[in-house]
């Protein structure tokens, strides 16, 4: 008898094991079907709208979102993204293409959200973090950016406000931004850009038009409640340098912000029109210089 039940046991486990595998590919295979269908059933327009009214809360600009989806594996993506911008500073709207947004898991269980997101700006590529605290009604927010050649000549800024008449080139960068939700201005934040292969034209306080090729350089910055401090910045060109520093106090709007900043420029002979022209001005090649007024209306004196 022993003999008969040991003969078919080996039968008996493996059918056994069958119908294990068997059942755990239906649960899979369930599983599968509400993930697809949760995926495609999602209500990704009131999440859109949801994503929207936060953005817009956090920058205190309109947002607007097209076409938000899943994205894989663990993310939504989107066609444009578009920010506002104020038409005192800017010629038209921040608009960020091809954008993926992965949302952190694990933050939640933290009692944060936090987000990771990439596009395409202005022909260069941006990657964000956000993080807004506390999760169920977020009071609080972090934003860090760092983007990568982006080309000047997309960017919106005003050229009447910014004094120039042109500007080509690539700028790198990094940023980061903390503050309170529905405050006019962030609280703290810190930064640096980068330029290069640059060149701009514009036109002087005297009205004299100057156009610098080859230029290079770098800025790094820092905030702290509402006054903008100019720790760094060395520009370069054929025939040019410029180091500037100073303190920008932000006011809403932002072409009432004040301006106290200084620095050096010095010319050379490597661009003989220029080192012309600063010579009939300056007593030498190198001067000193400040810059006062506001955003809209800066007002520029020379040391002789």
């Amino acid at each position: 008898m022993n003999a008969f039940f040991n003969r078919f046991m080996p039968a008996n486990k493996a059918l056994g094991s069958l119908r294990t595998i068997r059942l755990a590919g239906y649960v899979l295979f369930g599983l599968l079907c509400f993930v697809v269908l949760f995926v495609w059933t999602f209500p990704y327009q009131a999440l859109e709208r949801r994503i929207e009214t936060e953005v817009s809360r956090a920058v205190q600009r309109p947002v607007s979102i097209e076409n938000l989806g899943y994205g894989f594996p663990f993310g939504l993506d989107f066609d444009t993204l578009t920010i506002d911008l104020p038409q005192d500073i800017a010629d038209g709207p921040l608009v960020c293409r091809d954008g993926l947004i992965k949302p952190g898991l694990l933050s939640m269980f933290l009692g944060q959200l936090r987000t990771k997101a990439v596009g395409r700006c202005f022909q260069g590529s941006i990657r964000s973090t956000a993080r807004f605290t506390p999760l169920l009604s977020p009071r609080r927010y972090s934003l860090a950016f760092e983007w990568e050649a982006i080309q000047l000549e997309e960017l919106p800024i005003a050229m009447a406000i910014s004094g120039l008449n042109k500007a080509t080139g690539f700028s790198s960068g990094d940023a980061g931004l903390d503050g309170t939700l529905g405050a006019s201005l962030p609280e703290t934040g810190s930064g640096s850009l980068r330029l290069n292969e640059s060149a701009v034209s514009l036109t002087t306080s005297m009205g004299r038009h100057i156009s610098l090729k080859d230029l290079t350089g770098q800025l790094s910055w820092r905030l702290q409640q509402n006054q903008l401090q100019i720790e760094q910045t060395e520009l370069s060109s054929s025939g040019l340098k410029l180091d500037l520093s100073g303190s920008v106090q932000l006011n809403r709007p932002l072409t009432e912000s004040r301006l106290n900043l200084g620095g050096e420029i010095t010319f050379s002979k490597a661009r003989p029109d220029l080192y012309s022209m600063a010579r009939q001005m300056l007593p030498s090649a190198t001067a000193g210089f400040r810059i006062r007024g506001n955003l809209s209306q800066p007002r520029t004196s020379l040391s002789r």
